[in-house]
């Protein structure tokens, strides 16, 4: 028994000591690595000085056009490639390794359309691969930015939003970015589209198309976002009511006199048409550049229900004139001269 317990403690402290070996041999591999490049020399070992950006579109939780705001969220992932970090991985079964973050240089990239940034996840650590790309930031955030809305098609209407990637640096240092930026075409559609696959539909807002495109410069990189408003609600609360009740305001003409109601029906659909105009108020930007249609719409409605309004109480007034009361000479020299001959 004492022969079997020492080969069995023999082996295991075998197996203990080439993990650690291997352990040993996997940090040192790490660290000849990081010897490479350093956070402190980053741009003249970047291939090609360039940062490459990959984004991808997880929701749209929140169209805001009174305050032309977009709130998305974003899965945002950059990196770059260093020739001198890649190894083979058949040589030491190693595809990738891990370090924590701020170990590797991370770019200064600013969204210039972003107004507030809610971070919902960061990935801690930063990653390299074998073929030396550095991911320098993995996160899902969660971005408000501004976005100029054109509503003059309300409720019918597309919006065109863009997010503008660039090269955080003063230009009076320098004439020219430290660095470039750019997109992997490889990772998009073959036109640069986002893969939609994992997006989650908003209700009010459908997304037509989302493209990342890269400036023949590289010095940005620009998200073109396209939001084509779904509009059965609107057209059931605001468009129908509006043009039933313009509909409804001829009949103030066909009724009769005697009714005595003939003011009240123009008075009530005056005030209806004015309150889908205050609807419409609250829900769209106070613009002048884009005045919706339907606005338009509703605000002739009222114009000629006032006009209507008036012409009833002329026709009332004449209607309940007293008999005895003669016709004023010019009113007869007027149509007796000019609507008569």
């Amino acid at each position: 028994m004492s022969l079997i317990g020492l080969v069995v403690t023999l082996v295991g402290f075998h197996l203990v000591w080439t993990r650690f070996d291997s352990r040993s041999d996997e940090e040192a591999f790490i660290q000849s690595k990081l010897d490479i490049a350093t956070k402190n020399s980053p741009h003249n070992q970047m291939q090609e000085n360039l940062v490459l950006i990959y984004l991808d579109l997880y929701q749209l939780i929140d169209v805001d056009e009174k305050q032309g705001l977009v709130n998305a969220k974003f899965h945002y992932f950059v990196y770059y490639a260093i020739p001198a970090l890649a190894w083979n991985e058949t040589d030491n079964n190693l595809t990738q390794f891990h370090v924590p973050a701020g170990t590797f240089w991370v770019p200064d990239i600013v969204v210039k359309e972003v107004t507030e940034e809610l971070k919902a996840f960061e990935v801690k650590d930063q990653n390299i691969w074998s073929s030396g790309i550095v991911a320098a930031k993995s996160s899902l955030v969660n971005w408000k930015f501004a976005c100029g809305f054109n509503v003059k098609y309300f409720p019918f209407d597309e919006q065109k939003c863009k997010l503008t990637f660039a090269v955080w640096y003063t230009e009076g240092d320098m004439m020219t970015p430290p660095y470039y930026l750019g997109i992997e075409l490889g990772m998009y559609g073959a036109d640069g589209s986002l893969n939609l696959s994992d997006y989650s539909d908003n209700d009010q807002w459908s997304v037509v198309d989302a493209k990342m495109e890269q400036s023949p410069n590289y010095e940005k990189v620009v998200l073109s976002l396209t939001l084509r408003r779904r509009d059965r609600y609107f057209f059931n609360v605001i468009v129908l009511p509006t043009v039933i009740l313009a509909l409804v305001s001829t009949l103030t003409f066909l009724l009769p006199v005697e009714s005595g109601e003939k003011v009240s029906l123009a008075v009530t659909i005056l005030l209806s048409q004015i309150v889908s105009l205050l609807v419409l108020n609250d829900l769209l930007p106070s613009s002048s550049l884009f005045f919706p249609l339907l606005g338009t719409f509703a605000m002739t409605t009222i114009i000629l229900i006032s006009i209507s309004v008036v012409l009833a109480i002329i026709v009332i007034n004449v209607h309940n004139i007293d008999p005895a009361v003669k016709v004023p000479k010019f009113v007869r020299g007027l149509f007796h001269s000019r609507l008569v001959h």
